[in-house]
């Protein structure tokens, strides 16, 4: 974490409780539902909990993005971007090909329902740097705006 300076530190750690206490409330009620309905819905049941953490991740690292505290200060976050969105559209193009295998099967998710969420986070990535760009490009607009 040398890399990253004082208010990356800081976003990282608010986005890190923050994601943490996510996946606590979606682990309760996921528990909730599996207790009081008996219902699975994804195969095996230690699936349920690999896409509750990814979901905490994804929201932890979007956040990330969104707030300039992914990238450090000396990387190309328009190239890292770029790469990503790639990264992201080959997933979800193999995960949804013909010979790609199920990823739903007798109504709950399968393992390869990983690969298009991997895909999906990298493309979120992507999209969310560029509405950062685009949102910081806005604010410096106005403010130019506003001191004519």
């Amino acid at each position: 974490m040398n890399q990253y300076d004082e208010y990356q530190k800081h976003m990282r750690y608010k986005y890190d409780s923050y994601a943490f206490m996510l996946l606590l409330v979606l682990v309760f009620a996921n528990f909730a539902l599996t207790f009081f309905t008996d219902f699975q819905w994804a195969d095996p049941v230690g699936l349920e909990y690999l896409m509750l953490c990814f979901i905490a991740v994804a929201y932890s690292v979007l956040m990330y993005v969104y707030r300039g505290a992914y990238f450090t200060k000396r990387q190309n976050g328009k190239l890292y971007a770029g790469l990503f969105f790639s990264v992201g559209l080959l997933n979800l193009y193999t995960s949804f090909s013909p010979s790609s295998p199920a990823i739903i099967d007798d109504g709950k998710l399968t393992f390869n329902v990983v690969m298009p969420f991997a895909g999906l986070l990298f493309i979120l990535i992507s999209l969310s740097y560029v509405v950062k760009l685009l949102s910081e490009k806005r604010k410096d607009q106005q403010m130019d705006d506003s001191k004519d």
